[in-house]
């Protein structure tokens, strides 16, 4: 039976190819994946045979499932590494963007025996955790003979002909991987402030939509319109290969379409529809919607999550085909917390009659949002499934070091995702350390790089740059441009670039940028940037925080990333004796390929993608210039030609003669535009070098 399991498998995959190869040269998909779904890993994967917790997450809904999960295997099982796995690449994206409590982050291997058994090898887990139903029988076989635990988190375990004596009913993880309770204002929702809609202009969205659906949803919009309302439209399509298609199909049924990453913050949008061109943010959207439909459910597609709307209460139509979300979709239809349509003439009444009626959109979304209140618990009834499998070795909280590098090493890292300037802390350290008299080298990750590579990379000998920036990304080039003189080494395993360093650059100190959660390397001093926003903030996904606020007490000191609150009182608050303050420094911008290089025009128009970008804009104005306009992106944005023509468009409309960007973005635009040069120093400055040259000797 597995033998002509796999076989036909083969054959699939072999009558596949040309699909596949179509979407490798016209999308960039399974570019770079193909050798780990063959079961190779990267050397550097797991050097040491580390045993582990393997956790496997299709795509976007189950990575958003699984994080709560992995917070807490992580804290309940510290003496193995945890390991995230995904089918697809907008899963790998989210995983490798917002996933901070693995070790690493791979594709799921092809379902053959020897490509299970190769990967089983460098993973080595004592737990396999599936989210939800991807039943590959060969990976289960392998597992079973090799005795590891397996847990399958799915509702269909049942319709499938598990035996019910194994089947403990915990409730779906999606409902636990929701906020419990919104919070306007947290960085996470700048994406509202292009969405400045006037109280009296409904909003309709249609999320995660594939092709065959836009056509239906428009034309019930236009239905809305033609009633006299004056509504706007938020397309979302599931698979960002479709951005242009569904663009285009709003301007073919006659609507004023426009992307979301050409809106203006700050301003209402001056258009019918707007086509949400960017991953991640759909969930923030749903706050400001008068009508949700959740796509994937009036094509056979199995529908899509509809517990996120829900989540604020907003009332839910989608269509007749959710056997992907059956038991969900059941329990809102049975308590009135949902609408399910049968056609696309149906979703167009459908979509009237809930505009015209307040009323019946109140008590759709309240049902929904107190459904999905009830429904909580399921994360922790399967972590005590999991419990019973695989007891813990030891209780408590510990921060577990595994491996020690011959030098001295200090880590730079912090609390939050992203935006607490820890690059021009680690550019400040390797100065200091560099006027000392060390030879420091800095061991960074490399996020979101273009073209990936294994190993190590070094950026930056210590005399010149080596790679560019598509190979580096754009913060260990950064790193490599501002400070010569000291070696820069791109690595997933920061151990061994570490034993690389040791090899070729004889460093006496390493630098570990964004190392706090990086616990496989021991350190001699812990660095923690910490915002005063973290002090209110919570942990993924109901806030920003990688880990609780009280993992601060593993610092050796905490670094406040503020110049204007009272560092005492952040210490106090953290409980914690020594602490320092960050303080930027900004000079007046100046343009990267013109002579002179500095610019005297005021009148600037600005973009940035970076975590907190309203950091970069205040800078500017408190610097005295007149910012006619902000531009937004991802942070670690690559922009493209589109995107420049945007920036482009936005300086002749705001008749301003510059644009100015981050030094990071800069690195990243391959357009002629000036940057805003910033240092930060680490004060009081004597004390904190006297401190630190002390705690490395």
């Amino acid at each position: 039976m597995y033998l002509l399991y796999s076989f036909l498998t083969f054959v699939v995959f072999a009558v596949a190819s040309p699909y596949f190869l179509y979407q490798a040269l016209r999308h960039n998909k399974y570019v770079g994946s193909l050798g780990q779904r063959l079961g190779y890993l990267p050397v550097s994967f797991n050097l040491d045979g580390d045993e582990s917790i393997w956790v496997h997450a299709v795509s976007v809904g189950e990575v958003l499932s699984a994080r709560p999960l992995i917070t807490e295997l992580r804290a309940r099982y510290p003496k193995l590494r945890v390991f995230l796995s995904t089918t697809t690449l907008t899963g790998q994206q989210l995983a490798r963007r917002s996933v901070s409590d693995v070790d690493a982050v791979f594709y799921f291997p092809f379902d053959w025996t020897f490509t299970a058994r190769r990967t089983l090898n460098l993973v080595r887990p004592r737990l396999f955790v599936m989210i939800e139903t991807e039943i590959w029988p060969n990976l289960l076989r392998e597992c079973r003979r090799r005795r590891i635990k397996t847990v399958i988190t799915s509702r269909r375990l049942v319709e499938l002909g598990a035996d019910p004596a194994r089947i403990t009913v915990t409730g779906s993880l999606k409902f636990d991987a929701l906020e419990s309770s919104p919070t306007p204002g947290r960085g996470r929702e700048r994406v509202l402030r292009f969405f400045r809609v006037s109280g009296n202009r409904p909003v309709i969205i249609a999320g995660s939509t594939l092709k065959g659906e836009e056509e239906p949803v428009i034309r019930a919009f236009n239905r809305v319109r033609a009633s006299g309302v004056n509504a706007l439209l938020i397309i979302a399509a599931r698979h960002p290969e479709r951005f242009d298609e569904v663009e285009r199909v709003c301007r073919q049924e006659g609507l004023a379409a426009v992307r979301r990453t050409e809106l203006p913050i700050d301003a209402e949008p001056r258009a019918d529809a707007v086509v949400l061109d960017t991953i991640g943010e759909l969930a923030q959207l749903y706050q400001i919607a008068t009508v949700v439909f959740v796509g994937g459910s009036l094509v056979p597609a199995g529908g899509h999550n509809i517990l996120e709307p829900a989540l604020y209460g907003k009332p839910i139509v989608f269509g007749p085909y959710m056997q992907n979300f059956g038991e969900i979709a059941e329990a809102f239809l049975a308590n009135g917390a949902a609408i399910q349509v049968r056609s696309g003439s149906d979703l167009e009444e459908t979509m009237l009659s809930l505009l015209r009626d307040p009323v019946r959109r109140a008590r759709v979304g309240a049902a929904a949002k107190a459904l999905v209140e009830s429904n909580r618990g399921a994360r922790d009834r399967t972590l005590a499934v999991i419990r019973d499998l695989l007891p813990p070795d030891r209780e408590g909280v510990v921060r577990p070091f595994q491996r020690r590098l011959h030098h001295r090493v200090i880590s730079v890292g912090n609390l939050s995702v992203g935006g607490t300037g820890k690059t021009p802390v680690v550019e400040t350290l390797a100065r200091l350390l560099r006027n000392h008299g060390e030879r420091p080298v800095i061991l960074t990750r490399g996020y979101a790089r273009r073209d990936p590579t294994e190993g190590v990379l070094v950026v930056s000998d210590g005399s010149r740059v080596l790679e560019p920036v598509t190979r580096s990304g754009d913060e260990p080039q950064l790193l490599a441009r501002n400070v010569p003189g000291v070696p820069v080494l791109v690595s997933a395993d920061r151990y061994i670039a570490g034993l690389f360093a040791e090899q070729h650059f004889r460093p006496t100190v390493s630098i570990l940028d964004d190392g706090f959660q990086h616990l496989q390397l021991e350190r001699d001093v812990d660095l923690l940037l910490v915002s005063p926003a973290d002090l209110d903030d919570r942990v993924v996904p109901s806030g920003r925080l990688r880990e609780p606020i009280d993992a601060a007490q593993f610092a050796d000191a905490v670094l406040v990333s503020d110049s204007e609150v009272d560092v005492e009182s952040v210490a106090a608050t953290l409980m914690h004796h020594k602490a320092f303050q960050v303080v930027p420094h900004y000079e007046p911008i100046w343009r990267v390929r013109k002579d002179p290089p500095h610019a005297t025009e005021m009148r600037v128009v600005a973009f940035a993608g970076i975590a907190r970008p309203e950091r970069f804009f205040n800078a500017l104005r408190s610097l005295g210039y007149d910012v006619a306009r902000e531009l937004t992106f991802r942070d670690h944005h690559w922009y493209t030609a589109r995107d420049l023509e945007t920036i482009r468009a936005a300086a002749r409309d705001a008749n301003a003669a510059t644009i100015v960007t981050t030094e990071k973005d800069a690195v990243r635009c391959d357009m002629d535009v000036a940057v805003l040069p910033m240092t930060v120093s680490i004060e009081p400055a004597a004390q904190f070098t006297e401190w630190l040259m002390g705690r490395l000797h």
